[in-house]
């Protein structure tokens, strides 16, 4: 399950359940067609409640592939927050391979610092 929150800072998409590189394409769609969503802001990816150890290396290349060619549209800084070990290493490997779209991107464990870290308007760290 996805639910997609609107704010004043950023885009926060929360995650339930199992999750797979389809729903994310899905997401990411109904996203940029919302109305009330700016181009480029921010997004908060909350992955704390699913499970990310069926992704494949193949689907993280081809997520990223698919969010290359809406390079356009997409967030100018994302978040992505995850609760176990095995999910930050996935999503890791989706921010190397992400590395072809030219956006800041960051893993974090914590909510709180991901927020910060989204709202800061500075480059880098």
């Amino acid at each position: 399950m996805v639910n997609i929150d609107i704010n004043e800072d950023y885009v926060k998409i929360t995650y339930t359940g199992k999750i797979s590189i389809e729903n994310i394409k899905k997401a990411i769609e109904e996203l940029h067609e919302n109305p009330k969503r700016r181009s480029k802001m921010n997004s908060l990816w909350d992955l704390r409640n699913t499970d990310l150890k069926d992704v494949k290396s193949r689907d993280l290349k081809e997520l990223a592939y698919f969010i290359s060619n809406k390079k356009e549209k997409i967030s100018s800084k994302i978040a992505i927050v995850v609760g176990k070990d095995v999910d930050f290493g996935v999503a890791r490997m989706w921010e190397v391979y992400a590395e072809i779209v030219p956006r800041e991107r960051k893993v974090f464990r914590n909510m709180d610092e991901a927020i910060i870290w989204l709202v800061n308007e500075t480059k880098g760290d």
